[in-house]
């Protein structure tokens, strides 16, 4: 009588460590895949992140502030040089 109780009591936890190890590893591999599902989805948020960031670049570069920018540098320029062969 004693046995059998011990043998149901054993068949019982062997079940339960089996049902949990399962159970963990389903839930290794969905977290395997979150991962990689969130790496990808990163690497498409920095790409996009990335491509606007060239754009804006490309923008300001051929922007009216630029050029007028450019000019200005380009007349203090002249201007520091006719100041320094007058001096």
């Amino acid at each position: 009588m004693v046995g059998l109780l011990v043998d149901q009591y054993k068949d019982g936890g062997m079940k339960l460590l089996d049902n949990h190890t399962k159970l963990r590893s389903s839930q290794k591999i969905n977290m395997g895949n979150d991962i990689i599902e969130t790496r990808l989805q990163l690497a498409k948020i920095y790409t996009s992140a990335k491509d606007s960031v060239e754009k804006m670049k490309h923008d300001i570069a051929r922007s009216p502030v630029s050029n007028f920018e450019k000019q200005w540098k380009k007349e203090q320029e002249s201007i520091q040089v006719k100041l320094s062969q007058l001096r």
